[in-house]
This record gives C-alpha cells, structure tokens and sequence, in this order.
C-alpha cells in the first residue's frame, strides 16, 4: 500500500500533467492579451496617432503639387504693351511707312498734331463724295459712315459701297473711272514727308522706325549714296544682315 498511497497521495498535491497546459492557457489570457487580439488593438490604436498610409499622400498631394507651391500673389506673365504709330508719308512720288514706338501718346502736341490729320482726312472724303454725286454716283459722306463705322475711309471703302449698291461692276472699275489717281473724283491726301514724320516721333519721346525697307526701294538708294567700300547688298527679298562698319545712317 504504501506505493499506492504515494501515487495516491501525489496527484492530490500536484495539479494532473493532463490539465496543467489547459490551466496555464487559462490563467495567461487573465494577465496578458491574447496574441490574435493584440495586432488589431495596434491596428486600431496607431490610425488615432497618425493617418493611414492610403490617405497619407492624399493628405500631402493638395499642398505639395506644383501649383500650391506658386505664390498666389505672382502677378501672371504678360507681354510688354508698346505704344506706336505708322505714318504713311510720301517721298519722291512714293510711299514710305514711318513707325514710331515708345511715343508719348499723351503729349497734347502731339495729340493735336494727329487731329489735325483726321480733320484733313475727313475734309478730304467729304470732297471725293461731292465730286461723286457731280458724276452721277448717289453717296454722302454719312452714308459712307454708316455703312463702315468702325474703319478708317479709305478709296476701297468707297469701291465697295458703289459695288454694293449696284452703282459698278467690279472693285476695278471704282478706280478706273471715278477714284483712281488721275480720275475725275480722285483727291489727293494730305502728303506728309517722311522728315515730318520723324521729327513728330521724336518730339513725342518715340524711336523712328522705317517700316518694311526692302519694299521701300532701299536698295536702288543703297546704289546711289554707298561708299565706294561698301560690299554689295543682298539680292532683292532676302534677309537683311547688319551694316558694315562706318556706314553712315
């Protein structure tokens, strides 16, 4: 008996082999998380600490993009406006086109100069419609007005309000018969010489300019006062290089 009473004797003074894991599995979880609850309390806990990775760059990408890093207060990029005028003179029988940039176009001199060209412009159309009414062509200097009131009357408005009401059969015959240089119902402009033009410019602060040299025959005036140095210009139509040195402008 007494080895009996020994086995007997132990399994009353230590827990059975059979339930001491299931015991301990027990007792764990009272001290610590279970290791299937623990990453999704962590899970759970950092989005409070610090956003999700899926919205972190959602959250970046409004104030990083290249156009939240330009100052709203950066005026936008313009062209630069210059202020200019064409004068459209007359030398030796033939047009030559003066530009005048950078003017100050408040200057009242020059202000009252250029009115003075409208009141002689509009002098000058009133005259070519009494000489048309004389030849038989029923038009007012209004009535050319009203028809184009947003341009400047030129002889191609008078062209096509004849061709318009019936008075012509072509643009051509306008100039033919009644508006051409040397016909019956032609005035003459106002000539202004291409010297007039610059001083103009430069009293109104601006830089004279000559518009379009090569249709203004600079090459036949090249020929006649060249140095006897100069090289030979560039054939008709082709693209204009730099003076020579010691050209005198």
């Amino acid at each position: 008996q007494h080895p009996a009473e020994q086995a007997a004797s132990h399994p009353q003074a230590e827990q059975p082999a059979s339930q001491h894991p299931a015991g301990q599995a027990a007792s764990h979880p009272q001290t610590e998380q279970p290791a299937s609850q623990h990453p999704a309390e962590q899970a759970t806990s950092h989005p409070q600490a610090e956003q999700p990775a899926s919205q972190h760059p959602a959250g970046q990408t409004p104030g990083h993009s290249a156009q939240e890093r330009t100052p709203s207060s950066q005026a936008p990029l313009v062209p630069e406006v210059i202020p200019g005028i064409e004068f459209s003179t007359e030398y030796q029988g033939r047009d030559v086109h003066i530009l005048g940039l950078y003017i100050d176009y408040k200057n009242t001199a020059f202000q009252a100069r250029l009115q003075a060209f409208v009141d002689s412009r509009d002098a000058r159309n009133r005259k070519m419609c009494l000489r048309l009414q004389e030849a038989g062509i029923p038009i007012t200097y209004e009535a050319l007005r009203a028809e184009f009131p947003d341009a400047v009357i030129t002889r191609a408005h008078y062209a096509k309000y004849m061709l318009g009401h019936g008075h012509i059969n072509s643009m051509t015959e306008a100039f033919d018969r009644f508006i051409g240089d040397h016909c019956p119902c032609f005035v003459p402009r106002e000539k202004v010489t291409p010297v007039q033009a610059v001083k103009l410019v430069l009293q109104a602060g601006g830089v004279p300019v000559l518009a379009h040299p090569v249709l203004n025959w600079l090459r036949r005036a090249w020929e006649a006062w060249k140095p006897s140095t100069a090289p030979t210009p560039p054939p008709k139509n082709a693209r204009c290089g730099p003076l020579p040195p010691d050209t005198a402008c």
